[in-house]
């Protein structure tokens, strides 16, 4: 992973374009998925100012960013059994389906990565 001073720009900007879109008004009304799972790590709230919890926080919002993603991937399989058009609103809900966790996902941990380099850089 590379040090957060050469991630700073790519971090200010993707926080940036967040918030031009009012993540922080609308991130909270998206269901939270760890109660499904029976050792789920709830991202709904910090519940420690540990930075080994924020770093376990940014891996599990990072597997969370992962999930949905990769929930994608079998999109193009719509088109081998379906008609074009369905195909494609079928490809266009995963992405609306998926797009804001993804969204929310990463700003959380970009978040989190700001906060553990200036944990990091006062020890």
């Amino acid at each position: 992973m590379l040090p957060y001073s050469a991630l700073q720009p790519r971090i200010s900007f993707e926080l940036t374009i967040y918030s031009k879109i009012c993540i922080q008004l609308w991130k909270d009304r998206l269901p939270e998925g760890s109660g499904l799972f029976k050792k789920g790590f709830s991202k709904k709230r910090l519940s420690s100012r540990d930075p080994s919890y924020y770093d376990k926080f940014a891996l599990e919002a990072r597997r969370g960013e992962w999930t949905h993603w990769l929930s994608m991937v079998p999109a193009p399989l719509f088109f081998l059994w379906n008609e074009q058009i369905f195909g494609w609103l079928m490809v266009g809900y995963g992405v609306i389906a998926n797009l804001p966790f993804i969204m929310v996902q990463r700003y959380n941990r970009l978040r989190l990565e700001r906060i553990l380099f200036h944990y990091k850089s006062r020890e």
